[in-house]
């Protein structure tokens, strides 16, 4: 798709507030063709479907529910390992467990706000 048109797209859907006046090719470590519009907006192009899948990457990639189960997993393995050695087989796959419904307490959190805002701009 041309980039002039999907600029006139983001005016009248009111994501930018005029035409930009530059737009510039960015090259770098991907396949897609990114623009750098009046130096602030960055807009990638490609094909629909590899733009869905990289949405539904970023979901994972800024939700901080991701970051607790890794990062808690591997505390809680951690610290239960060292201190309950003896009892190891029983405390970790609790304390795992744990992290896990902690993590899908804030997911549930995540994906209201989400339906929230996604309810609230339609």
């Amino acid at each position: 798709m041309n980039i002039s048109i999907i600029a006139e797209q983001l005016v009248n859907e009111k994501v930018i507030l005029h035409y930009p006046k530059s737009m510039r090719v960015l090259s770098g470590g991907t396949t897609s063709t990114v623009y750098l519009l009046d130096g602030q907006y960055v807009v990638k192009l490609n094909e629909s479907q590899v733009i869905r899948e990289e949405a539904y990457f970023l979901q994972f990639y800024e939700s901080k529910s991701y970051g607790l189960l890794s990062v808690g997993t591997v505390f809680v393995t951690s610290v239960c390992g060292i201190l309950f050695a003896e009892k190891g087989f029983t405390v970790i796959p609790m304390a795992v467990t744990a992290v896990y419904l902690l993590t899908l307490i804030g997911l549930l959190i995540e994906n209201k706000k989400v339906d929230h805002y996604q309810q609230k701009s339609a």
